[in-house]
């Protein structure tokens, strides 16, 4: 998310950045020429700590680079967002170092490559000795795990790393550092089916990566679980019945089996209700003289394509981006493989506009959350 002019003395910018034009003056070409690296100790470290920036740091979750106004969609409804990045650093050449979750967070916390932090791919999770055997005497993973000591069971997070420079650490949302679907006994704490089981685990907030406090979310779409669902379940349970009920219903396209009108209330969306916990966490730091580093982490818009039931009628009506069903005997041959493999399927083409038209009422959601 882009930081504005007037924000950037009191938001930390992480990654490879670029600045508007003119923004950087002509009489001073080596500023012009630093980059700050993502994950780097020496960007941490070197910061002038007299200023002690708060951070805010949003990461929504499989959103595309032109699904906002600001980066070309002629339909998007994102005025916040835009706003922002019209008096903003831009965050716009960047490569991520695995195309799918977990290895991709995990280079984001740790500023290493997959090959290094050894999350390679989903269900793989940030080693930590407490969650695996490892040798002290060498700080690395024991022989008897699968990574076969290749790896270190301690790297450090960027929030560890704020963390020992006097930093108050807070996250609230998504993570995805450990599986959602491992086994309870394993003792992750982001397990789907552990949050299921031991009603302890709505007291728990941490610590956990580095972050001092926690507010969880699990999964994706409506069916959320973590410290989101144990709030909705015991505070409204009728939108909770309400959510179950639009997951087990009709389908627009029987195709698409995660298409469809949502069941909450935006009052009791997955996205409002981190956005809460995030202004909450904002409210108490009147109180603490500590900076702040704060992680807001967005599920949406990754599919179920399911928002709710206001924001789908209303951009049921609106133009959207144009459908693209190419034929992939066109593309290079792992294009046709992936569309003839195992559970591969090919949706009708009147899906995608509908598709689209949900993905940017859910991005629209972001933006008023922002």
């Amino acid at each position: 998310m882009p930081a504005s002019r007037a924000s950037r003395r009191r938001l930390g910018v992480i990654g490879s950045l670029r600045p508007n034009r003119g923004a950087v003056s002509q009489a001073d070409p080596e500023r012009s020429s630093r980059r700050p690296v993502a994950g780097s100790r020496r960007l941490v470290c070197s910061a002038s700590m007299s200023r002690r920036p708060h951070i805010v740091f949003i990461l929504t979750d499989q959103q595309r680079y032109d699904s906002l106004g600001c980066n070309g969609h002629p339909h998007a409804v994102t005025p916040h967002l835009d706003s922002l990045a019209g008096e903003s650093v831009v965050f716009d050449r960047c490569l991520t170092p695995n195309s799918v979750c977990m290895p991709s967070r995990a280079s984001i916390m740790t500023g290493l490559y997959p090959s290094a932090h050894g999350v390679w791919q989903n269900g793989c999770f940030l080693a930590r000795a407490c969650y695996v055997p490892w040798l002290s005497d060498k700080e690395m993973i024991g022989a008897d795990h699968p990574a076969r000591g290749t790896h270190p069971s301690n790297i450090p997070t960027f929030a560890d790393l704020l963390g020992q420079a006097g930093y108050r650490t807070a996250a609230a949302g998504k993570l995805h550092l450990t599986p959602t679907q491992a086994h309870p006994a394993l003792g992750f704490e982001e397990s789907v089916q552990r949050w299921r089981d031991d009603a302890s685990m709505a007291e728990w907030h941490g610590p956990y990566f580095g972050f001092d406090e926690v507010h969880l979310t699990l999964g994706h779409g409506e069916m959320i679980d973590g410290h989101y669902g144990q709030w909705l379940r015991t505070r409204h349970p009728d939108q909770d019945a309400a959510r179950r009920r639009a997951a087990a219903g009709p389908r627009p396209f029987a195709e698409v089996s995660q298409l469809y009108v949502g069941g909450l209330d935006i009052a009791c969306h997955p996205t409002t209700w981190i956005a809460d916990r995030a202004c909450e966490v904002i409210r108490q730091q009147e109180s603490d003289d500590r900076p702040l580093l704060l992680w807001v982490g967005i599920p949406d818009p990754h599919h179920p394509f399911s928002p709710p039931a206001e924001l789908a009628r209303e951009f049921e009506t609106h133009a959207t981006a144009g459908v693209c069903a190419a034929d992939p005997s066109g593309k290079p041959s792992a294009y046709a493989d992936i569309a003839a493999g195992p559970g591969s399927m090919r949706v009708p083409t009147e899906s995608i506009r509908l598709i689209r038209q949900y993905t940017d009422a859910m991005v629209h959601l972001i933006d008023r959350a922002v």
